[in-house]
């Protein structure tokens, strides 16, 4: 028989009983904070309604940040908050629930557990490995390197989607429990964050650079071409993939010694499986359809619609049944994505955000008077810093719609070149390294199981201020090489 050895707690009972009951506690103070909060008179320049969407925001930004409760339960309890404070009407709420978003992470979910289930994820895994003898990490360098690539050419959501259950497939075959090793962080991550960097390059890569500079020929007429938005951003991308495989390779340790377990394994699963099937076959084609149509068509109709289309395939050919896809979806992202939308929006409705942006381009003011540089050069540092860390908690194309007019309108009225201040929020804009509720491809990779928000705060929140760091360097010294004067 095994032997269990007891462990006494040789505490004071009422230490004991602290340290058992502090997430209680820190719950109730939580909650006694909010809502002394709310019921405080309106800071100067806001209506009650901002002021508690305010409220609402820090609540759920710290229940996020904690964990105290789960991601998704802190969603939907933004969804109940908001019109029991009057902010905004129930019906209204419930509706930002529907968001385009939502309905592509969504169907990216249920694309990926068809493949997962049909067995094709691992023909795609086992091809991955193939070609070379890949050590841990040149595996994470491969990851790493080839979403940032291929979020150059395509939106980076539908990179992630692709790769989501290929490395759900290695992780699963070389062990690894959910938060149990290290080494599955670190592919995940690689995944997420090789989407990121790749997609500020170029107009393909995500659809808040087309939103900002629409955005900027509809208030200023004046046009940013495709080459020349690559100008401003590889330059970015460049160094911050570099600090950011750094950062994959060093902060994450590599719990294991060879990846060689994986490749046997997927190898011997897929002679296994056999010959391809018809299910994987056509699971296959309404793959490669969807990732064309969402290269092709997806600035047209939309990424959703066009997963919700390939969702509707698989079972218009019988390829998997609904209880498949419950086992293999997970549903709390969903519910925190649409919760994170739906508090965005209450901010965004209530002024809150418009007041939080005026209070933001005052800043520069103050620096350019006492620091030295230009008001200019202040007002671009600070636009750059509110978007990156703005991006964090709201989608990047709500941080770009609501801080980009302002900014535009203020240059025109100041005689500087309007397409200065839409570099300033729309690139930055994409580089939100730590929450779920930034980007898909964050919330795609929470999805797995494998992460958690305070296994990647720190090193996420390095990445930030390195890619604000590294977009500041290019505004000194490269933006007057390229025509871009400030």
């Amino acid at each position: 028989m095994p032997s269990h050895q007891l462990y006494i707690d040789r505490r004071p009972l009422w230490i004991v009983l602290l340290a058992r009951s502090s997430r209680l506690i820190f719950l109730i103070l939580l909650a006694f904070a909010f809502f002394w909060f709310v019921n405080q008179p309106p800071w100067e320049g806001l209506n009650p309604q901002a002021y508690k969407a305010i409220g609402a925001f820090f609540l759920c930004t710290i229940l996020w940040l904690s964990q105290l409760i789960p991601l998704a339960i802190t969603g939907l309890l933004a969804i109940v908050v908001i019109p029991l404070l009057g902010i905004l009407p129930a019906k209204e709420v419930f509706s930002y629930f529907g968001n385009e978003a939502v309905f592509f992470i969504l169907g990216a979910f249920i694309l990926s557990a068809a493949i997962m289930k049909t067995g094709l994820s691992t023909r795609l895994a086992v091809l991955f490995l193939k070609k070379t003898k890949l050590t841990p990490r040149g595996l994470v360098y491969r990851i790493f390197f080839s979403t940032a690539v291929l979020s150059c050419l395509m939106s980076e959501h539908a990179v992630a989607a692709f790769f989501f259950p290929i490395i759900l497939e290695i992780a699963r075959s070389l062990d690894f429990e959910p938060f149990g090793g290290e080494y599955g962080k670190k592919l995940f991550l690689a995944m997420a964050w090789g989407c990121i960097i790749g997609g500020i390059v170029t107009y393909l890569g995500g659809a808040r650079a087309p939103l900002a500079v629409g955005m900027l020929r509809e208030i200023s007429g004046q046009q940013i071409g495709f080459f020349q938005w690559m100008k401003t951003t590889v330059m970015v991308a460049l160094p911050l993939f570099l600090f950011g495989y750094l950062i994959l390779t060093y902060y994450f340790k590599t719990d294991v010694d060879s990846v060689e377990k994986a490749k046997e394994a997927l190898e011997a699963k897929a002679k296994k499986i056999g010959s391809i099937s018809f299910t994987e076959f056509m699971t296959a084609i309404i793959l490669a359809g969807s990732i064309f149509c969402w290269v092709a068509l997806g600035e047209d109709f939309g990424l959703a619609p066009i997963s919700i289309i390939a969702v509707v395939l698989l079972f218009v050919f019988k390829l998997v049944e609904w209880r498949d896809i419950e086992e293999y979806v997970n549903w709390g992202i969903i519910l925190m994505y649409g919760g994170a939308i739906a508090l965005g929006r209450a901010v965004d409705s209530s002024g809150a955000l418009e007041w939080v942006s005026v209070k933001i381009i005052i800043i520069p003011q103050y620096f350019a008077a006492h620091v030295g540089l230009t008001t200019i050069f202040w007002l671009v540092a600070i636009l750059s810093f509110a978007s990156i860390f703005l991006t964090e908690l709201f989608s990047n194309a709500a941080v770009v719609a609501l801080l980009l007019p302002v900014s535009i309108k203020m240059a025109l009225s100041s005689h500087v070149d309007p397409s200065v201040m839409t570099y300033a929020v729309a690139i930055p804009a994409g580089l939100g390294f730590i929450m779920p509720m930034g980007t898909p491809a964050v919330a795609i990779a929470y999805s797995s199981g494998y992460l958690r928000v305070r296994d990647i705060a720190l090193p996420g929140l390095c990445l930030n201020l390195a890619g604000w760091f590294f977009f500041m360097l290019v505004v000194y010294f490269i933006w007057p090489l390229i025509g871009v004067n400030i």
